[in-house]
């Protein structure tokens, strides 16, 4: 895979942000079946799960199903200091955040608190994501390039039981840009010719 795209890039800087301050929170890799994965409350106090998924987040039953996953546009064309800048991608991003408080487990209103905290952080990881490229130049991948426009959503448990915490799911729009292959350019020298001396 040569190429880093933007929804990798942000995954692997929010992970980093959350290593950074030592946070017990996991980013799995990318993908929607992370989202099915059984998760064991942690036994710290401010643990969860933070998973990115492709496409806006719909909720309705039925699977599979179409998801939107964006707009492509020229938009952009010629804005950035790329020459290769191609084509410009309104990316729709999904976020589950599931969080618990294991010290009160079976308090509803401490689930949800403890699921708002990780929201909390979640966002300012977002904000804070970099990407660091092949040629050691620090890249941002959040900030002006997140458009938080999405609805948000709160899964219910399947029971009554609140022992396995709270998920908390929004959408943002990625702005993204897929560049033309590169080429080697050559670049004309000037030559100078000297007359040897006799």
């Amino acid at each position: 895979m040569s190429t880093l795209h933007g929804i990798k890039a942000l995954a692997d800087g929010v992970r980093a942000q959350f290593l950074a301050n030592s946070s017990p929170v996991i980013v799995p890799p990318v993908g929607w079946d992370q989202r099915n994965q059984q998760q064991n409350y942690s036994a710290v106090p401010g643990g969860g799960r933070v998973i990115f998924m492709p496409g806006q987040y719909d909720g309705s039953a039925g699977a599979p199903k179409p998801i939107d996953g964006g707009e492509f546009s020229r938009d952009l064309k010629f804005q950035s200091l790329n020459p290769r800048e191609n084509v410009g991608w309104d990316s729709w991003v999904t976020c589950s955040v599931w969080a618990v408080d294991p010290t009160r487990m079976m308090q509803e209103e401490d689930q949800i608190l403890a699921t708002l905290d990780l929201v909390e952080s979640t966002l300012q990881a977002i904000n804070m994501a970099t990407h660091t490229s092949a040629d050691g130049s620090i890249q941002t991948v959040g900030q002006a390039n997140i458009k938080f426009n999405g609805k948000t959503t709160w899964v219910l448990p399947p029971s009554t039981v609140t022992t396995f915490g709270r998920e908390f799911v929004f959408s943002f729009v990625q702005r993204c840009r897929w560049l033309n292959a590169a080429y080697g350019i050559a670049y004309p020298q000037p030559e100078v010719s000297r007359t040897p001396a006799l």
